[in-house]
């Protein structure tokens, strides 16, 4: 008889649903939303009033929308967002640019904002104005940044081309060094470079690196889509 067999598969299927974790109704019934991110100028940073920072606000209107509490725990190095996030220290990730590269380890959410790798130096400095320009220079980025990783991708068509990657010093900083006259030049996201340059006029875009990228939320790959399809 096919009844006895109908049962079964209807028990399977309401077993699993009852162990399945819902991420969505978890975040609901904890009434914490915890998002992933790292400190800087246009993410997150602290102020007498309080957290402060683009990603956190669009973070925090996120967790008033779902009527939660939000969580922030921060990321010491840009390399580490996206081995935490897939240990799941949180529900998402904010302020990553979309990359072929980390399209195959996370799901996007869709992108907010659109950005563009720039190469920085400091005014009254040689302008870099082509990929040839940095050949010969000091640079320096931070390391596990999409930045390095486009670097690593023209120096197979110019060899000569040299870098330092550092995982201690943020864009941020790097900017700042820039500025002081400490490095010669560095790479950042265009949004990045346009806050900073508030405060430091001095700082200049030689040329931009690559195309415009997105910037996007992003949340660990899995069956479960509840918490990405309301994000």
């Amino acid at each position: 008889s096919r009844l006895p067999l109908c049962l079964a598969c209807l028990w399977l299927l309401s077993s699993c649903t009852l162990f399945h974790q819902n991420q969505l109704e978890t975040v609901l019934r904890n009434g914490e939303l915890t998002v992933l991110t790292y400190v800087g100028a246009t993410t997150y940073y602290e102020t007498p009033e309080g957290p402060a920072g683009f990603e956190y606000d669009l973070a925090k209107a996120f967790a008033d929308y779902l009527n939660v509490d939000l969580r922030v725990v921060i990321a010491p190095r840009f390399a580490d967002l996206m081995p935490r996030l897939a240990n799941g220290e949180a529900d998402f990730a904010a302020g990553l640019t979309v990359t072929d590269t980390r399209r195959e380890q996370v799901r996007f959410t869709s992108p907010y904002q659109e950005i563009r790798q720039q190469v920085v130096y400091r005014l009254n400095s040689p302008r870099p104005a082509k990929i040839e320009d940095l050949i010969g220079r000091e640079i320096e980025v931070h390391s596990g940044t999409s930045y390095a990783d486009r670097l690593r991708e023209l120096k197979q068509a110019h060899p000569q081309l040299k870098w330092t990657e550092s995982p201690e010093r943020q864009t941020d900083h790097l900017l700042q060094m820039v500025w002081e006259g400490l490095l010669d030049l560095t790479v950042a996201d265009s949004n990045v470079v346009a806050l900073n340059s508030q405060y430091f006029p001095e700082l200049q875009v030689g040329f931009d690196l690559y195309k415009p990228e997105p910037l996007a939320w992003a949340l660990a790959q899995g069956l479960d889509r509840s918490l990405y399809d309301v994000a």
